[in-house]
């Protein structure tokens, strides 16, 4: 029959797991010294360490400010996790409600010790650690709910969202523990022990998340800038081609787009000028696109293409009115406009090249007949 091991043994696992990966953080900071949340990552397991240590090897009751500098250390560890994940996401890693966090549970239990009679009896070490419990507990939910749905997770993805679940995953173990406190003797203390064993599985989890994430971002961030255009942030040519096949295959419309005089600005007033007009011109296109529940891509230059669902006239004309209203710029800048070709790619299509084709000739025969003009491919 399986052995429930006891905390000590527990805790040996999450002593060795936290060294471990306190020696790899340690590792992966020399490599890269100006990564600074490695550095608190490694910190973090470190004082974590030192608080495990000493809650199991110190001789009971221990005084009360070894107490209280044992407690401030779990809670240290909490927060200077966040404070790594808060550094990684580009945020400043200390803000001062996490201060605050820090010394919470240090407070709550010297407070208990000096506010309680018969603290030195073994009830009153419970009641002690009772309250550092329930201040660790708080350090907890607070940074796990905050990796959820804060800043970081924004900035971070899946990754710091996953990391704050296996931080709140603690506190049903932390609270049949403090609860077993108050009631010793009870079957919940077999349920705590049961419940213990998931700290150093949930400790594991989570330095393999964040020895993972930077890494997986990386290779994120380079799928993201493979398919996006570096000027305009627009998609590219080499995301049309990943989406081609599935959007000729379902059928839809595409508008070619190409704005006149742009040689103009680029010859009387520079690049940079021209650039800026490209950037002020895409954030205006792709305010459209995303109203209509369509895509647009910087083929290059000052050429785009739209996707959308149909060859519909009414959105053609709200799409050429929309362009009409673009931002245009300083008024030294020599005048320009947008011109659009529209042709249908009927579904069934093995790819968009036909109905890009035709979309690019309806464009030629938009800007010869005027500026700022839309046609559909005959």
């Amino acid at each position: 029959m399986f052995q429930v091991p006891d905390q000590t043994t527990l805790s040996l696992c999450a002593v060795v797991v936290s060294l471990c990966f306190a020696a790899t953080f340690v590792g992966l900071w020399r490599r890269q010294p100006g990564e600074q949340f490695w550095l608190l990552w490694a910190a973090s397991r470190f004082v974590y360490v030192v608080g495990v240590i000493g809650f199991n090897e110190l001789p009971q009751p221990v005084p009360v400010a070894v107490g209280a500098l044992l407690f401030g250390a779990s809670s240290t560890a909490t927060v200077l996790t966040f404070a790594g994940l808060r550094d990684f996401a580009g945020l400043r890693p200390w803000c001062r409600w996490m201060t605050l966090l820090l010394l919470l549970p240090p407070l709550l239990y010297v407070a208990s010790a000096l506010a309680l009679p018969g603290m030195t009896t073994p009830a009153g070490a419970s009641m002690q650690r009772m309250a550092g419990g329930i201040g660790l507990t708080i350090v907890l939910a607070s940074c796990g709910v905050a990796l959820i749905v804060g800043t970081v997770a924004r900035r971070t993805g899946a990754w710091a969202k996953a990391i704050g679940i296996a931080q709140i995953a603690h506190l049903p173990s932390y609270a049949t523990v403090l609860i077993s406190a108050w009631t010793p003797g009870s079957t919940l203390d077999v349920l705590a022990t049961w419940l213990w064993l998931t700290q150093p599985v949930l400790m594991l989890a989570m330095d393999l998340m964040m020895l993972a994430m930077p890494g997986m971002l990386a290779m994120e961030r380079l799928r993201r800038a493979a398919s996006c255009d570096g000027l305009t942030g627009l998609c590219n040519r080499h995301w049309l081609g990943t989406v081609e096949p599935q959007r000729a295959m379902a059928g839809c419309a595409v508008a070619m787009i190409d704005l006149d005089g742009f040689k103009g600005v680029n010859d009387r007033c520079g690049h940079a000028t021209g650039d800026r007009l490209l950037v002020d011109f895409a954030a205006h296109l792709h305010r459209w696109t995303d109203a209509h529940g369509a895509d647009v891509v910087r083929l290059g230059g000052d050429e785009f293409v739209i996707l959308f669902a149909a060859d519909d006239e009414v959105l053609a004309a709200g799409l050429r009115r929309h362009l009409a209203a673009a931002p245009r710029g300083p008024a030294t800048l020599p005048p320009w406009s947008a011109s659009i070709g529209i042709a249908p790619c009927p579904p069934g299509s093995a790819t968009l090249q036909g109905a890009m084709q035709q979309a690019d000739e309806a464009l030629y025969a938009a800007k010869q007949a005027r500026r700022a003009n839309v046609a559909h491919a005959a």
